[in-house]
């Protein structure tokens, strides 16, 4: 893969592939996997886990998603290192983590479509909410089924 130094401004050393991903890259999605991390969530079991995660969402730049059968964190920060033409300033010294990154798996097409994606805290709460009421509905339900029912006096009897 051939790289582009020329052109770069005194003290800011750039090296980038010039292939079409790295175009693409650079100049249709603006390094969208260079301006937020990521973290894997366990699923929350206890409520100081779900007043945790209405706690994140409370922060600004932080989202919760569930996405390949994972809940995960989101956080909304620019790399130090993408310099204002959205390329990488230390492209050859860059962490491991992004040698590895595939740009096949780029999300410039547009937003990536998750089962669950919540931005704040009110989403997020309300959600919840609904959710457990679904769950007492169910529950409920159960303690009615046709077993549970206590029998009725037929008439004409």
């Amino acid at each position: 893969m051939r790289t582009k130094t020329e052109g770069r401004s005194k003290g800011t050393p750039h090296v980038h592939p010039t292939d079409e991903a790295s175009r693409r890259c650079i100049e249709e999605c603006g390094a969208r996997c260079c301006r937020y991390i990521t973290m894997i969530l366990p699923p929350p079991q206890r409520e100081y886990e779900l007043d945790e995660w209405s706690w994140f969402l409370a922060h600004e730049s932080v989202s919760i998603y569930f996405a390949g059968r994972r809940w995960r964190m989101e956080i909304r920060s620019r790399c130090r290192y993408l310099s204002d033409q959205n390329a990488c300033t230390i492209y050859e010294r860059r962490p491991d983590i992004c040698r590895l990154y595939s740009q096949e798996y780029c999300e410039y097409a547009g937003k990536t479509k998750h089962l669950y994606h919540f931005d704040t805290k009110e989403e997020f709460d309300r959600w919840w909410e609904e959710k457990r009421e679904r769950e007492r509905r169910r529950r409920s339900k159960r303690g009615r089924s046709p077993r549970a029912r206590r029998p009725t006096a037929s008439k004409g009897k």
